[in-house]
């Protein structure tokens, strides 16, 4: 009788530790579906130069759907853009309005308050012509993050309250067929909702607007080529060297009766402070970074 109570003791162990053996074959199993999904949504991530859609990208980074755009929408779009050309034309008749929104006033018709040439990049025409919409259009507003933060700059310029999201664009009516890079994303924190993407762009010859119709493009269909890069600034490229704004008599100021154990700490955070000063390195013994002085001094 113990001896068959001892066997079914024994089984009983057995079978836990055969339990256990599955649960732990189960939670590896998880794991590896897991890992296995994971590389397959890395596989799935755009690469340089892969082209999307704007739409696909918009939904991939925020979740919110860019939604195609109904005639009525951008009818009502095409008469602001309309609207905003007008006020570049006659400024005088809107001064009012100027005042309220605290921006400058064109002084001659279709042009703006700083020249849009050579001396002054198109995107910063292109934010003047932001405000002129807000002039235009009283439903006109700057997008907030989903923190209620206003940004500046990032897409979309602005929104026609809960009904569009409006990217504003200034372009040369000289390059409508040039390669250069024109629109790009980087942060998306202003999208927080799903609207209708258009693109308003007002054209110029040398800083002045031209007096025809904006374009007013639904950006539903549009696509971007991704362009990824490594890059180095000057300062990584090239080696800077400060001309000397020391003498040799204030290094031995510094050194005074020569580098004495209690003082040594003290008069090397000095000569350390003047190596980065003037980009030099700042390792080495004390007597090293002097003679380094010395020598860039020379």
């Amino acid at each position: 009788m113990e001896e068959l109570k001892k066997e079914n003791l024994q089984k009983d162990e057995r079978i836990k530790d055969l339990e256990k053996e599955n649960e732990g074959k189960e939670e590896l199993k998880k794991e590896n579906e897991k890992l296995k999904n994971r590389i397959k949504e890395l596989e799935m991530l755009p690469k340089h130069g892969d082209v999307l859609y704007l739409r696909d990208i918009v939904k991939r980074m925020t979740g919110f759907e860019i939604l195609k755009c109904n005639d009525d929408l951008l009818e009502i779009i095409i008469q602001i853009a309309k609207e905003s050309l007008n006020i570049m034309k006659n400024p005088e008749n809107y001064k009012d309005k100027f005042k309220l929104q605290n921006i400058s006033i064109p002084i001659t018709s279709l042009t703006f308050p700083d020249k849009c040439d050579k001396k002054k990049r198109p995107n910063e025409c292109g934010n003047y012509m932001e405000s002129i919409l807000d002039i235009a259009h009283a439903n006109i507003i700057s997008p907030k993050t989903s923190k209620g933060k206003l940004m500046s700059s990032a897409y979309p310029d602005r929104e026609l309250k809960d009904q569009a999201y409006i990217e504003v664009k200034v372009f040369d009516v000289n390059s409508k067929d040039s390669s250069f890079r024109s629109f790009y994303l980087s942060t998306l924190d202003k999208i927080t909702k799903s609207l209708p993407h258009i693109l308003v762009a007002f054209s110029h010859k040398d800083g002045v607007l031209i007096d025809t119709e904006p374009e007013v493009i639904d950006l539903y269909d549009l696509k971007l080529k991704l362009k990824q890069e490594f890059n180095a600034s000057n300062k990584d490229l090239y080696k800077v060297i400060i001309s000397p704004n020391y003498t040799l008599e204030e290094l031995d100021e510094i050194k005074g009766d020569g580098f004495k154990p209690g003082q040594k700490n003290l008069k090397k955070n000095k000569y350390k402070e003047i190596c980065k000063n003037h980009g030099l390195k700042t390792g080495g013994s004390i007597e090293d970074i002097y003679q380094r002085l010395v020598d860039h001094l020379d």
